[in-house]
């Protein structure tokens, strides 16, 4: 019975370890790809003045 409780308990203390990384990854890839488009409109609109000019 005491081992069947250990396994349960490492089994959901490895589920929220791999949440918490799926988390930080999800972050990490929200705050690339805002940075991304940022430097993709700075991209465009600097290559549009210059042909407006």
């Amino acid at each position: 019975e005491g081992r069947k409780v250990i396994g349960v308990l490492n089994l959901n203390f490895s589920l929220a370890d791999m949440t918490r990384r799926i988390q930080d990854t999800s972050r990490f890839f929200f705050v690339s790809t805002i940075v991304i488009v940022l430097l993709l409109s700075l991209g465009i609109s600097f290559i549009l003045i210059r042909f407006v000019k």
